[in-house]
């Protein structure tokens, strides 16, 4: 990670009082209104429990606004929004050039782009397995047939990646399918950008994974950390070049020490001659509201720290 990618990642994660309201926040009459309309969410199926949250918590004060949520993936989400398709696209990662390149063909201008929370994809395997950590080398030598990151030999069995005393147990990696955004991180981190997978690698959705990997103690994935249950464990990840693991707390996600924290994004349509309806300018702000924010906690997400949620609320309008 560079000094300036790091820089930043402490300035947003800087974690200020409890007491220091959101000044973007709600206005009690703004959540009084009683608004109607509808918004179509398409893209990140691993943000898929954290909308649902939202879009529950919000209709709960504006129960005449529907919402038609639609979690395929985060690759699924730039088309929807360049055909109008969608008033929201969820990603949990940013746009790629093309994505971005293809929306501006369309429209004119670029997309809005929100960070509504911060997590981190977590390196499971089955609870009974004692691997104790893990790095970005070793795991891309599982994964890739490049080994971009460096490491000299592939890894293919449990003794391979932890040495004598394992068994040679062939390893069962899983991964994500290509349009999730959760393996473009993976492969950007890991893989180092240009790292193809190997052929026999599973492909599987999220719940599928864990299930696997619940289920077969040679087996390990990613995911993210709130996707952990009684029969996976997380093992420690050392970034690459660091001898150091680190788990997916709190505080290693908002200063960006963990290799793998990544931003979670809202991207909307939002044309410099139109304001947002008012029934996806109020859910926007919610969501970035103290309230909103607290519900991403709640759900096992990192939540913005409030100067950091201003900043995406001031860009509404």
């Amino acid at each position: 990670m560079s000094r300036l990618t790091r820089i930043f990642w402490v300035m947003v994660g800087l974690v200020l009082p409890a007491a220091v309201a959101h000044s973007q926040a709600l206005a009690p009459q703004q959540m009084q209104e009683r608004l109607e309309g509808k918004i179509r969410i398409i893209g990140s199926d691993s943000m898929d429990p954290l909308i649902r949250l939202w879009v529950q918590e919000f209709q709960k004060r504006q129960p005449k606004v529907d919402f038609q949520i639609t979690s395929h993936g985060s690759g699924t989400a730039p088309p929807a929004l360049t055909k109008g398709e969608a008033e929201i696209g969820a990603m949990s990662r940013e746009m790629n050039a093309k994505e971005l390149a293809a929306f501006t063909a369309q429209l004119g201008y670029a997309p809005t782009s929100l960070c509504v929370g911060f997590d981190a994809l977590a390196i499971f395997v089955n609870r009974r397995n004692p691997l104790k950590r893990i790095s970005i080398e070793q795991l891309d030598a599982i994964y890739s047939e490049t080994r971009l990151a460096g490491w000299a030999t592939p890894i293919r069995t449990w003794r391979d990646l932890a040495g004598q005393g394992w068994r040679t147990s062939i390893i069962r990696p899983y991964t994500r399918d290509e349009k999730s955004g959760t393996r473009a991180l993976f492969m950007e981190q890991v893989a180092q950008k240009g790292g193809l997978l190997r052929k026999e690698i599973e492909v599987a959705d999220q719940m599928g994974i864990l299930e696997a990997i619940g289920q077969n103690v040679r087996a390990i994935g990613y995911g993210p950390t709130n996707y952990l249950n009684p029969q996976v464990r997380l093992v420690p990840l050392a970034a690459k070049g660091s001898q150091t693991p680190l788990e997916p707390t709190t505080k290693n996600i908002r200063t960006g020490d963990y290799a793998l924290a990544r931003r979670l994004y809202f991207y909307v349509n939002l044309p410099a001659s139109t304001p947002l309806t008012p029934a996806l300018h109020t859910f926007l702000k919610f969501v970035l509201s103290k309230n909103g924010q607290d519900l991403a906690t709640g759900y096992g997400a990192v939540s913005l720290d409030p100067s950091f949620a201003d900043s995406q609320a001031s860009q509404l309008r």
